[in-house]
């Protein structure tokens, strides 16, 4: 999970699933549930139901924050990531 939170703050996208694929600290779906609890939770402002475009921006360029919304909503323009959506995500990269 430490790989994951890396990834998200220095905005490597491009080598994201390479990354998640060698990482041994996440070995079951209820392990990548708790990951994206825990993105969510450090990415978004407290008591948010979403994670918005302002939030990423405190970890990423604008032009990475950018590819990671249209990314983690499956290529639509949207302007905030659910914890469902998060969650969903996460779940599908490591399995």
């Amino acid at each position: 999970m430490k790989t994951l939170v890396k990834i998200v703050r220095k905005g490597v996208l491009s080598t994201l699933k390479a990354k998640i694929n060698v990482s041994p600290q996440i070995t079951s779906e209820a392990q990548a549930r708790a990951a994206a609890k825990k993105i969510f939770f450090n990415v978004a402002k407290p008591g948010s139901k979403c994670i918005y475009m302002e939030d990423l921006l405190c970890f990423l360029r604008e032009d990475e924050a950018s590819k990671t919304m249209t990314l983690l909503q499956g290529g639509t323009e949207c302007k905030e990531i659910s914890k469902r959506t998060l969650k969903n995500w996460v779940i599908n990269i490591f399995f």
